[in-house]
């Protein structure tokens, strides 16, 4: 096993969990959601993980957003 592998998998881990959070936050103020504004509002949340986590300068601004969403949660 590459010594890199593990990171990659925890960052992936780490981004989906975000990506988790985020949805899970936004679902608590929506009222209602049919399968397709569900559908509409996860595309929405994957493509503004993906914007953030490819915008921060370092890992530690990542994990720093991911301690952020879990504060506001």
């Amino acid at each position: 096993m590459d010594s890199g592998d593990w990171k990659t998998k925890l960052l992936r881990d780490l981004r989906q969990r975000i990506g988790n959070i985020i949805m899970e936050t936004l679902k608590r103020h929506v009222l209602s959601l049919g399968e397709k504004e569900y559908m509409s509002l996860k595309e929405i949340v994957v493509t503004f993980e993906e914007k953030i986590y490819y915008a921060a300068k370092s890992q530690v601004y990542s994990l720093n957003l991911f301690l952020f969403v879990h504060i506001v949660k």
